[in-house]
């Protein structure tokens, strides 16, 4: 016999293979695979389950499996919804009986109850993993925090060993007090969140981008070296002078300055890259703002 665990996209069109028993593994079927015309939709768009015998499973107006994922026919077959929990786990329990062997109701029955037992540890690991992220990222902006991008940086760079050039970019909104005293902390809240995104949009998978404090950000540039750092902190800037938000039917723009410091030339310690791109920005603002500025030792 063989089970497996279908996780499904939330229309239920598409889906892999989680996990795998009794076969192959399924180590070679992560890729998502069209889940239309199968019984494996059916029973995910109605919501029951559905039992087929050895010979009606070969006989059905649908296959039960897409091609991809069928195994050695020997016995019936036992297809179970797996309910969503909050925002995880949503597919299909299959069972696969060996050869001259049937399912009933029993069984259905069986596999319910143990798929309600797991649906409890599923949840109970969701609600860690949210506290988790709750106690790593900023609640407005959904960027790390403080002290998380401050620990992670120390880390990262404990491993560089010289070896690589990286960068930090300091980044803070000009003006925002005036932003807030204007059109309210609504607004100013806005302003955060459409850069915060302007700034996760631009960085790569390899970076980190956190919330530095109030309207300033931080960021890591991984293999980045000063003129690579000034690039992306330029790119950075347009994009944020670009953007526009309307308050009480106003088109208002803002502007940022931004300082950042490289490894290793300008320090290499988190502490001292930070302190020297917050230098930098410092250097921007009393330049006009609205501009980037390199850190330079003088």
């Amino acid at each position: 016999g063989r089970v497996l665990l279908i996780e499904a996209d939330p229309g239920g069109k598409r889906g892999r293979i989680a996990w795998e028993s009794g076969g192959e593994g399924a180590a070679d079927r992560e890729e998502k695979v069209s889940l239309k015309d199968t019984y494996v939709e059916w029973v995910l768009g109605q919501g029951v389950h559905r039992i087929f015998s050895a010979d009606s499973a070969a006989a059905g107006r649908f296959p039960v499996l897409p091609p991809a994922w069928t195994g050695a026919r020997g016995g019936g077959r036992l297809l179970v919804p797996v309910r969503a929990v909050a925002d995880g786990f949503h597919g299909v329990m299959v069972c696969e009986a060996g050869e001259g062997r049937n399912f009933d109701g029993r069984d259905a029955d069986t596999v319910k109850d143990m798929l309600a037992i797991m649906r409890m540890g599923i949840s109970h690991a969701l609600r860690l993993e949210n506290l988790e992220k709750e106690a790593k990222n900023d609640g407005l902006t959904g960027l790390l925090n403080r002290k998380t991008f401050c620990a992670q940086l120390a880390n990262v760079l404990s491993r560089l060993d010289g070896r690589y050039p990286c960068a930090v970019v300091m980044l803070d909104i000009d003006h925002f007090k005036k932003v807030n005293d204007t059109y309210g902390h609504p607004a100013g809240d806005e302003v955060i969140r459409k850069v915060s995104s302007v700034i996760r949009k631009t960085v790569r998978k390899v970076d980190m981008a956190g919330r530095y404090g109030g309207e300033e950000f931080v960021i890591y540039l991984h293999s980045a070296d000063p003129s690579h750092a000034g690039q992306v902190a330029e790119r950075l800037r347009l994009m944020i002078r670009q953007t526009r938000f309307v308050f009480e039917k106003r088109e208002v723009g803002v502007t940022a300055s931004l300082g950042f410091a490289c490894y290793p030339g300008d320090g290499k310690t988190s502490e001292e890259l930070l302190h020297h791109a917050d230098v930098a920005l410092y250097r921007s603002k009393q330049g006009g703002r609205d501009r980037t500025t390199a850190y330079m030792n003088q």
